[in-house]
Order: structure tokens, then sequence, then C-alpha cells
């Protein structure tokens, strides 16, 4: 737990640091990206991995400027088969509907949390509009 005079500090850094990175920006030296990050539970967040792959992307493109990410995660609640060993698994050969009738059964155990989707896209617009995308 940080005291007072410590959390006042270490607001001050934060802002001087957003201050040089707004005029890096500015000046054309760096320039700013939105990272959004899909997963399905919250363990399986790499945001690692998804910075590394886009900074790859970018330099691949051209890009020779300094990035910075603005990052935004999003769990769905819904992991994806074989994302992580506690994942539902891949389907199989044997796992596949054999019939119209085997797939409803299987579709019916599906699930879809409406609000936790709205509310995943609700937020992904806010960041949008906060980093000035169209």
């Amino acid at each position: 737990m940080l005291t007072e005079k410590e959390a006042a500090a270490l607001t001050r850094l934060e802002q001087e640091r957003e201050r040089r990175i707004n005029e890096k920006i500015e000046s054309g030296a760096a320039v700013r990206v939105l990272l959004p990050i899909v997963a399905g539970a919250r363990e399986s967040v790499d945001a690692d991995r998804a910075r590394n792959r886009k900074l790859e992307e970018l330099r691949r493109n051209g890009e020779t400027r300094e990035v910075y990410f603005d990052e935004v995660v999003i769990i769905t609640g819904v992991p994806r088969p074989g994302a992580s060993p506690t994942a539902i698994p891949r389907p199989t050969r044997a796992s596949r509907p054999r019939s119209r009738d085997d797939a409803a059964q299987q579709n019916s155990r599906i699930c879809f949390d409406a609000g936790a989707a709205a509310s995943a896209g609700a937020q992904l617009q806010q960041a949008l509009a906060a980093a000035g995308a169209p």
C-alpha cells in the first residue's frame, strides 16, 4: 500500500511520462496504436505476445517510429478450443455430430452472455473513440 506522498509522486511521474509520450507523437517521432486483445479468460491474456505480433506487423509495413500501445483487453468468457489446457477440447472426427438432431443437441449446450458481449462492444467503441479512430 502506498502512502499519500508516494501516491502523489507516482501520479506526477505518470503524468510526466504521458506528457513526454504526447510530445513525441505530436512531433512525429512516435506513433500511438490501439491494440485490442480479445481472450476467453483472464488467465489466457498474453499482452506481450500481442504487442510483439503487432510490432512485427508494423515493422513489416515500414513503420520505423517508436510505437506506444493503447491496450484494450476484452474478456469474452468463452474459451477458445485448444487455446489453453483448461479450455474446451478441439472437436475430433468422433465428436462431430452425425445428424441434425445431434448438432442441435450440441448447440443447445453453447451459452452466449449477451450482457458481456454488449459490455465488451461498448468498451471497444469507447477505446476506439478515445484513440480517435473513425
